[in-house]
């Protein structure tokens, strides 16, 4: 009989199958909402709070209502903006970019050319008339709670919603400023903008509302997400903790040698740093395995380092110190003075003792070598 090769299906690391799932479920979720956010709320009233929907607005506007070119200046926007992101941030975060490049501009068309959600804004529309300012804050507040959200779901699925959000990204990879931040800095040039079209300081005002109520969810829901805590671990099992932290959750340790103040006891403690949204995780693991071991858990306001945010902008605003300026002179001027009175009188006093051992050594040879000579 013939040998026959057995194939074997390659190893699957449920782990990363698991990462990559949720990854893409969060970015194409993120999209839908900031795309219905975006054609039911903020594009039929003319909202300008920031991103690409809003030059797609001001655009629509010179081109006139029978055009409906919206969604295409949003798509054109997506693809230059992916492009400018793959060039800047590398393939990998251009990978789940392109995701949100493909999909946003799809739901943003499917919401609205096809009339989907289309309802709400007809219940909107019907009472306009009798409280424009109150329906006009309801989109705005409304269309900012998706689109915070859609975007801020983007962002935990190591992606983003394309367009303006690939600037947010650049400003925090170069600099100390939060995403959420940076975001509502350039939402703040578009609706300044948008003024300059429209002419409508009550949209104006509402659309400012929006910008903030989006930048505070995708302060809470992504800042907060992303925040990281510093865990103390005591207990008879550290070990087994300790490989789950480094297999399981992907996280190195540090060993610590401790000492009970009551019991004097000999233990050894594990700190780890993990992410906020890991603590369920580790504390279900550490239940199961030592019920009774001590944990304590400290939020942490910054991490940098490997594995965590660059080190190297604050690294780099830390060394300009004006403090050492004035200092080091004068100091330098009084080292000097004292060097010199001090510096001869030690090389004198050397070279006094460096000569005396020189013939207290000779003398006591001489004699003993003419005894011998005599005795000879």
């Amino acid at each position: 009989m013939e040998n026959r090769k057995k194939w074997a299906l390659p190893h699957i690391d449920k782990k990363k199958a698991w990462g990559y799932a949720k990854n893409i479920f969060l970015v194409t979720l993120g999209c839908a909402l900031l795309a219905f956010g975006d054609a039911v709320f903020f594009t039929p009233f003319e909202i300008v709070s920031g991103g690409a929907v809003s030059f797609g607005i001001i655009i629509a506007h010179f081109a006139g209502d029978n055009v409906l070119i919206n969604d295409i200046v949003v798509a054109v926007f997506q693809v230059g903006f992916f492009f400018l992101g793959l060039f800047t941030l590398g393939k990998k975060f251009s990978a789940h970019t392109l995701l949100a490049t493909i999909a946003y501009p799809l739901f943003y068309t499917l919401f609205f050319r096809f009339g989907i959600g289309q309802g709400i804004t007809a219940s909107l529309m019907a009472i306009r008339p009798e409280e424009p300012t109150v329906v006009l804050l309801l989109a705005g507040i409304f269309g900012a709670v998706f689109g915070g959200t859609g975007c801020a779901l983007t962002f935990l699925g190591d992606g983003s919603t394309g367009g303006f959000d690939i600037l947010t990204f650049l400003i925090s990879k170069y600099t100390n400023i939060k995403e959420g931040v940076s975001s509502f800095a350039i939402d703040a040039v578009t609706i300044l903008l948008g003024l300059l079209v429209f002419q409508d300081y009550v949209g104006i005002m509402v659309g400012i509302i929006s910008a903030f109520v989006a930048a505070l969810l995708i302060q809470y829901i992504y800042v907060q997400g992303n925040s990281c805590l510093i865990v103390d671990i005591i207990s008879i099992k550290y070990e087994e903790i300790a490989d789950y932290i480094h297999d399981s959750m992907d996280h190195a340790t540090t060993l610590v040698d401790t000492v009970g103040g009551y019991t004097g006891e000999n233990r050894r403690m594990i700190r780890v740093i993990i992410y906020r949204r890991e603590q369920k995780e580790l504390t279900d693991f550490i239940a199961s395995v030592d019920p009774r071991a001590f944990v304590s858990f400290i939020t942490a306001k910054a991490i940098n380092g490997e594995g965590f945010e660059p080190f190297k902008a604050i690294l780099g605003r830390k060394v300009a110190a004006p403090v050492s300026k004035t200092h080091k002179p004068r100091k330098k001027k009084a080292n000097s003075k004292k060097k010199t009175t001090k510096t001869p009188q030690k090389k004198k006093t050397t070279a006094k003792k460096a000569v005396q051992p020189k013939v207290s050594e000779v003398t006591p040879q001489t004699p003993a070598k003419e005894e011998e000579k005599s005795n000879g």
